[in-house]
C-alpha cells in the first residue's frame, strides 16, 4: 500500500475480510498479540478507505506522505508488540558457512 502506483495495489489487500475478517480476529488469543493485530487491521482499514480518493486511476494515485507514514507507524506498532515475543529477523550468515 505505502508504494501504490495503481488502484490494485492500494486496494490488493482487504483489510476487512481474510485474516482481518472479524470471525477470524476473533479466534485470536486474548492479550496483547490479538489486541495489536486487530487494531493493526482496524486502522489499516481506515486508512486505506480515507485514502482511497487518492489513488482512484492510475494516472493520479500518488500517496501522500502522511498516509505513508501512518501506515510505517502501525506497522512499527505491531512489530514492536512482537518483538516481545522473542521472534528475530533471519541472520545474515548461513549454517553452511560455520561448517568445516
Amino acid at each position: 500500500m505505502m508504494n501504490a502506483k495503481t488502484p490494485l495495489d492500494w486496494r490488493v489487500v482487504s483489510w476487512r475480510s481474510g485474516a482481518c475478517k472479524k470471525g477470524n480476529l476473533e479466534q485470536l488469543p486474548k492479550g496483547k498479540f490479538g489486541k495489536a493485530i486487530s487494531e493493526a487491521c482496524s486502522k489499516l482499514d481506515t486508512i486505506q478507505i480515507n485514502s482511497s480518493p487518492h489513488c482512484v486511476t492510475a494516472s493520479t494515485c500518488n500517496i501522500p506522505k502522511e498516509t505513508q507514514l501512518e501506515i510505517s507507524l502501525v506497522l512499527k506498532n505491531l512489530f514492536g508488540v512482537f518483538s516481545d515475543a522473542g521472534y528475530v529477523l533471519p541472520q545474515e550468515v548461513t549454517e553452511q558457512s560455520i561448517l568445516p
